[in-house]
């Protein structure tokens, strides 16, 4: 069975979901009870509905976008170290934390409106991380999740609770070589029988391994378990993955990174070759509307955060707004989420903010929930408020007034955050430090840019990089700081332009580079409106010099003009350090 992808529809309205998302857990809200090596990280949540009505919600909390236990005793082992070393690189604060990240619960009984306090469910030596609750068919819970270590440990775990989550009972691990579901809760059939999908290294029949998923069955209610079926090969190496079971009884399995998608006919014994859809995903879940149209929500690489990608055909055909991405469900967030199919036929999606990769975004985490109604064609999505949302409370003309409007804020604060706030963040030795060696031709002023936001991500096809073109809705602007710094207060994608006469004494360097000390954002950079270049650091290079070289656009005393297109999905971005030309040795 072949797949594709195709065009359909077009992206919901973008600033509608800032009104009808609420936070659930956060700053101030909610919070877990504070325990050693707990830094403000909320996330790899998930949400469940019982057939009471009651809503489950769980999340890991701990200090980093890994929280695992953190010692110097357990320092002292090299190979703990090198990969804890690893983790201080990628942005991990220097901390012990001596049992990890912990799995809180908190429950609803008003459909989401109010939370109950989050409790403790899992706390082993380990840390505890992406906890999912299913309801079994008899009323038991089952909760599965992995315990994870240093050095790269990680077992897929499990439990099960016979009083609605009261109490839970002892804990086991799977097969051989499952370490983890994931942000996946089991798979209830209809006949009773339930499916889990565990990835991990499983052993081929030449002995070798490679990253695949175990398709794990229990006919006791999630009692006991067997692995029946390796999906995965050499070519399809397959991970954070996600069930469904279609209306004609097949189950669907769909797989990060390259949308890489299986079927099966026989209850999950047996799998067709998995075969990728074309759109680069992670943390897919599937969920089945009562029209039958089959939803991949998922992190999007291409589209920016959390976005879903809608099938008519049992996931065959897969539709979205753009070139291989889906339908945006909030591009401003991590990705990560967890959806439910409400009595309603809507959707309900509970997702975190950031990966809290940065001590800054881990200090600042929460989890987020909205609802999503997707259309019986299969070509988009409504954006619904969630309980308690500005949008369900009477204040989305206000929230509106802040979100969605073209220039700077103007009845807000006109500085949220500026880089000159942190003295690391100052100067420009950026330079000296990875152009010693190169000729600094001329630097680009820092005043006299233009900027637009570019919510409907319309600038490309209406030719906002070209010369000549009217200005109108453009806004002053400087570089060297972040345009929140500016008072354009923005998730999404942004232009800066300039207008610039390329000096004469170019002439003397055969070869010239334009040198960005760092944009913050995922970014691509034209001349006179034609591509020049990008970095490949996408976003996470927030800090990151890069060169594109220009030699053959940039002709010595030619006027040009230099358009940065910027896309950020968190936090401040823009061109936040120095721009120059300069020549290579």
């Amino acid at each position: 069975m072949r797949t594709r992808f195709e065009i359909v529809g077009r992206e919901p309205d973008p600033a509608r979901k800032f009104a009808c998302r609420r936070m659930i857990v956060g700053p101030w809200l909610s919070q877990p009870e504070q325990f050693p090596g707990y830094n403000g990280f909320v996330g790899w949540s998930g949400v469940t509905v019982l057939k009471s009505g009651r809503w489950l919600v769980t999340f890991n909390a701990g200090y980093w976008h890994a929280s695992m236990p953190v010692t110097e005793a357990i320092l002292e082992d090299p190979a703990c170290r090198a990969q804890f070393d690893r983790h201080l690189r990628m942005g991990c604060p220097d901390l012990e934390s001596p049992r990890g990240g912990r799995t809180f619960l908190m429950h609803s009984d008003d459909g989401g409106l109010t939370w109950s306090t989050p409790r403790v469910i899992i706390d082993t030596e380990h840390t505890d991380c992406h906890a999912m609750i299913a309801e079994m068919d008899n009323g038991a819970l089952l909760c599965s999740w992995y315990v994870e270590d240093l050095p790269d440990v990680c077992v897929a775990t499990h439990m099960r609770s016979h009083d609605g989550g009261e109490t839970w009972g002892e804990h086991r691990t799977f097969s051989a070589g499952a370490r983890a579901a994931g942000n996946e809760s089991a798979l209830v059939l209809s006949d009773g029988t339930v499916l889990h999908a565990l990835y991990g290294y499983y052993r081929g029949e030449e002995g070798r391994s490679w990253e695949a998923v175990g398709i794990h069955r229990s006919r006791d209610h999630g009692e006991t378990w067997e692995r029946i079926a390796v999906v995965g090969n050499d070519d399809h190496h397959m991970h954070e993955q996600s069930l469904a079971e279609l209306p004609d009884g097949r189950i669907v399995l769909i797989s990060r990174a390259h949308g890489d998608i299986a079927w099966s006919e026989d209850g999950g014994e047996t799998w067709t070759e998995p075969e990728s859809i074309g759109i680069s995903i992670y943390d897919p879940h599937l969920i089945v509307t009562p029209d039958g149209v089959l939803a991949a929500f998922a992190g999007s690489y291409f589209g920016g955060g959390l976005r879903v990608t809608l099938s008519p055909d049992g996931g065959r055909t897969w539709h979205g707004p753009g070139d291989h991405y889906g339908y945006d469900v909030d591009a401003s967030a991590y990705g990560y989420n967890h959806p439910i199919l409400l009595d309603d036929g809507s959707v309900y999606v509970i997702y975190q903010s950031t990966g809290g990769h940065h001590t800054h975004h881990a200090r600042t985490m929460a989890l987020w929930g909205v609802r999503v109604k997707v259309s019986p064609a299969a070509d988009g999505i409504e954006m619904l408020p969630a309980r308690g949302s500005p949008a369900d409370i009477g204040y989305e003309a206000a929230y509106d007034m802040v979100v969605n409007q073209d220039g700077p804020a103007s009845h807000r604060a006109p500085t949220r955050r500026s880089a000159h706030d942190d003295p690391r963040l100052e100067g420009d030795e950026v330079f000296d430090r990875h152009w010693t060696r190169h000729a600094v031709i001329a630097p680009l002023p820092r005043d006299g840019w233009k900027f637009r936001k570019d919510r409907a991500r319309v600038g490309e096809e209406k030719g906002w990089a070209r010369p000549g073109i009217d200005l109108d809705g453009w806004h002053d602007i400087r570089i060297g700081d972040w345009w929140d710094a500016f008072g354009f207060h923005h998730l999404g994608t942004a232009w800066y332009r300039l207008e610039w006469t390329v000096p004469e004494e170019a002439e003397r360097y055969p070869q010239r580079l334009l040198a960005f000390g760092a944009v913050d954002g995922e970014c691509a950079v034209y001349v006179d409106g034609a591509f020049a270049g990008a970095p490949d650091h996408g976003f996470d290079g927030w800090e990151t010099p890069f060169e594109i070289d220009v030699t053959s656009q940039l002709a010595p005393g030619s006027s040009v003009v230099i358009a940065v297109k910027v896309r950020n999905s968190t936090g401040p971005a823009g061109i936040w350090r120095s721009v120059k030309l300069i020549a290579p040795p």
